[in-house]
């Protein structure tokens, strides 16, 4: 069954630090669907909202107003159909690479009967050697690439990555780009990506999504119609680039 996820004039407010009752409106009006098999990226300045959309999507906060629904079923919750990747790495520290991945499997009392899987997603992120070796013997990239696996084993219906790839060095970003682009075409499902990395956004996806700050709004979506695996170089990766750029500041229609 195909996945659809709408945004219905959602709009998340929040208590001012400040006090006094004063409200802060961090997303405002926000409207869009995507469907399984696109990867969505939402691009803005800081403060537009990207993450607080991210997060609404995840059932980790709910809307103010508005409505985030799921194949029509109202988002009010966490769900192992939605699953998150974060910047941090989160993984458990007194686990191994293995246990990490399978984590779900173990609280679910399914952990022997799924050992050939996690065997396998092991192998997909190139980590056999370090299978049994805990996550203070890896580099940045590589715990990253534990926390894709742990999320995409369980195949959910929607993959969200919160600036996965943000506290990694350049070269190992573009490499971790491609793995991510790997693994959800593998999976077949809906990836929403939040990233301030416009060349991030152009590279991976088939759609990004365009928002202006204070309060964060959609201010334009755009496809992006360049077949994988992208070239940076080439003229409509520079054509897109640019054309989100402009949007950014302000030069956009």
């Amino acid at each position: 069954m195909a996945t659809e996820l709408v945004l219905n004039d959602v709009s998340k407010s929040f208590d001012s630090p400040h006090g006094k009752g004063d409200r802060i409106s961090a997303v405002e009006n926000v409207s869009f669907s995507c469907h399984d098999g696109e990867f969505v990226s939402i691009v803005g300045r800081s403060g537009c909202g990207k993450s607080t959309i991210l997060r609404m999507i995840a059932g980790l906060v709910n809307p103010t107003a508005g409505l985030v629904s799921v194949d029509s079923q109202v988002v009010k919750g966490p769900s192992k159909e939605r699953g998150m990747v974060f910047q941090e790495y989160s993984l458990f520290p007194y686990l191994t690479v293995a246990q990490n991945i399978g984590f779900s499997f173990k609280m679910s009392g399914r952990a022997r009967e799924n050992k050939a899987k996690v065997d396998e997603y092991v192998r997909k992120i190139g980590l056999e050697k370090f299978a049994n070796s805990y996550p203070s013997a890896l580099s940045g990239g590589m715990r990253q690439r534990v926390a894709l696996a742990r999320t995409l084993i369980c195949n959910p219906k929607i993959l969200l990555l919160d600036e996965p790839l943000s506290a990694l060095d350049a070269i190992t970003r573009m490499s971790m780009q491609d793995e991510i682009l790997d693994m959800w075409s593998g999976s077949g499902s809906l990836a929403i990506m939040v990233t301030h990395d416009v060349d991030e956004a152009v590279y991976m996806s088939t759609k990004v999504i365009l928002m202006r700050p204070n309060p964060g709004r959609v201010k334009r979506i755009i496809p992006i119609d360049i077949p994988y695996r992208r070239r940076r170089d080439s003229d409509a990766f520079v054509a897109y680039r640019n054309e989100i750029l402009n949007g950014l500041s302000g030069n956009g229609s």
